[in-house]
């Protein structure tokens, strides 16, 4: 829930040049705009309004922290990570004026105070951001919404009034699990041997686990491969070099000079598909294309793109060991349903959960939700249901949510025109003004 306190991080506080560190992100969220196509004064506007919420101060005083994956220093905040960490400038942009944007619709709310304070917490942001994103939501489609109502236990995060009955919504981001910093860690253990190729060359680097790697593990994995490609470099020849570390098979070949791409191939149609290493389980291939708007290019997969070096992946052991997402909201199930509970006693609970990006989640039903929703609805009176969403980059200018609905009983279920006209909001553009 966004009122509550988080428990004290080791950070350290680098204090940034203050007129610098602000006017290079309005500059930042300036370009961002044009970049997205916004309206600039839609875009502007609604820019304005969470750099004024949040305040200079916030974005001049910049907290670093040790990234536990890579062990450096990195922007502790998530947002303005988004805005300068990074070399898309749109992501940050559209979140920025996204959280505008929320602000905005819950201007007059008495408890939005609690949320831009909470925002600007770390550790808080992206619950906050969630709790913001699903009222927005609840109130585009009609429904009377206010911020954290009062609960037998303290407070919930959403209550909203539809076709006369009063839900009470508790909203609940499940927290990043070791898995998570597993699979973090491999994603830059990639980008970085992206960046050992020297220039104007063009590596294909296999990656064969067969073992599950500890964070040190891991660290002297991307040192084997920094010694390997010190001999690597200083041959003429196309000679793959392959070697095994530990479990694992580690291997590098240059494919500078090939005249056609092994591994890609383009269709008649347009669509490309892989011609080689096809039981890999990643091939992890950063592409150049011509500019433009980020969220445009991720919807076009034709795009004409320029392919350079690529990490192929297989990851051949068994995720045992490791909580799952579904047990560890099995394991919050009673203590958030029970958090919306109200004196009220027509009032209905419902659950709306999001998943890290891209964490173990499917867009179908599966045994997993249908224990979750009978653990749910048996359990609790007044179950409305539960949504479970993640966070993704959409077709145009923002961010999306995509999941699916498990019902509560026929008599408590939310309506069905209700979830029709969320699903026309989710495919609208929100920026429009």
């Amino acid at each position: 829930m966004a009122g509550r306190v988080p428990k004290k991080t080791a950070e350290v506080n680098f204090a940034l040049s203050r007129a610098k560190m602000f006017n290079e992100l309005r500059s930042i969220v300036g370009q961002g705009v044009r970049l997205l196509g916004i309206k600039e004064n839609v875009g502007d506007g609604l820019a304005d309004i969470a750099f004024s919420a949040l305040g200079k101060d916030f974005f001049d005083s910049v907290l670093y922290k040790t990234n536990r994956v890579t062990r450096k220093k990195e922007i502790s905040h998530p947002l303005i990570r988004a805005l300068i960490g990074g070399n898309v400038p749109e992501l940050g942009t559209s979140e920025l004026l996204e959280i505008g944007l929320y602000l905005k619709c819950f201007s007059t709310d008495p408890r939005i105070n609690d949320c831009i304070t909470t925002l600007k917490l770390p550790a808080q942001y992206e619950s906050t951001l969630f709790q913001l994103a699903m009222a927005y939501r609840l109130k585009m489609v009609g429904c009377e919404v206010c911020l954290e109502p009062p609960t037998i236990r303290g407070r919930s995060d959403i209550e909203f009034r539809c076709e006369n009955v009063t839900y009470i919504g508790e909203c609940y981001r499940v927290n990043r699990t070791f898995w998570d910093y597993v699979g973090a860690f491999e994603d830059y253990l990639y980008k970085e041997l992206i960046d050992l190729v020297p220039s104007g060359k063009k590596y294909a680097f296999t990656v064969k686990l067969n073992s599950l790697l500890t964070f040190h593990g891991m660290r002297e994995t991307l040192k084997r491969y920094q010694e390997i490609l010190d001999e690597f470099n200083s041959r003429d020849d196309l000679v793959r070099i392959e070697l095994k570390y530990k479990n694992n098979v580690l291997g590098v070949e240059d494919i500078t000079d090939l005249s056609e791409d092994p591994d890609f191939k383009t269709d008649d149609d347009g669509q490309v598909k892989r011609i080689r290493y096809l039981d890999a389980d990643w091939c992890i291939c950063p592409s150049s294309m011509k500019g433009g708007n980020i969220f445009r290019l991720l919807d076009n997969p034709t795009a004409e793109k320029d392919r350079g070096s690529r990490v192929i992946v297989w990851k051949n052991y068994k995720e045992k060991y490791i909580k799952s997402p579904y047990t560890i909201l099995e394991s919050k199930l009673s203590k958030k349903l029970k958090q919306a509970k109200v004196d009220n006693p027509g009032a209905r609970r419902l659950l709306l959960v999001e998943f890290p990006c891209g964490l173990f989640f499917t867009g179908k039903i599966s045994d997993q939700h249908r224990k979750i929703q009978y653990d749910a609805v048996k359990k609790f009176e007044n179950v409305a249901g539960i949504l479970l969403t993640e966070r993704q980059a959409g077709t145009k200018n923002r961010f999306m949510y995509e999941g699916i609905f498990l019902p509560g009983r026929l008599e408590n279920a939310l309506p069905e025109s209700v979830l029709e006209r969320l699903n026309q909001v989710e495919l609208s553009d929100i920026f429009d003004g």
